[in-house]
């Protein structure tokens, strides 16, 4: 697992944060709207599970919650800022968060498998 000693933890705008073009996760319309009502009658719930940044503020881990908190037009959320991460441990990151929830995008998996190749 890649490691995360350099991190930051800090509330950032919606509006700083790049939302991860290459999230290999998808979410279900009703699940997502499971997700929006979930973080709109238990908003401390984000603070349990921030979003996961690198240094260019890029979700690595937390698309969707960043995307419910749009929806409910927050203005800031908690994020984890990760330093000094190759694109690999990245790549490890963006994998490994979230395994619980949503549905894989088999296409992104394998790019992430053929650019370790």
């Amino acid at each position: 697992m890649a490691n995360l000693k350099s991190a930051i933890n800090k509330d950032l705008k919606l509006k700083e944060i790049k939302p991860n073009p290459n999230n290999p996760r998808n979410i279900l319309e009703s699940e997502f709207v499971k997700l929006i009502e979930s973080i709109k009658n238990f908003p401390e719930m984000l603070n349990a599970r921030p979003i996961i940044i690198d240094e260019n503020n890029m979700i690595l881990g937390g698309n969707m919650r960043y995307r419910a908190a749009l929806e409910l037009n927050l203005k800031t959320i908690p994020t984890i800022q990760v330093l000094d991460l190759t694109e690999e441990q990245k790549q490890e990151v963006v994998l490994r968060d979230n395994v619980s929830y949503g549905k894989w995008d088999m296409s992104k998996i394998l790019n992430f498998a053929d650019a370790e190749t």
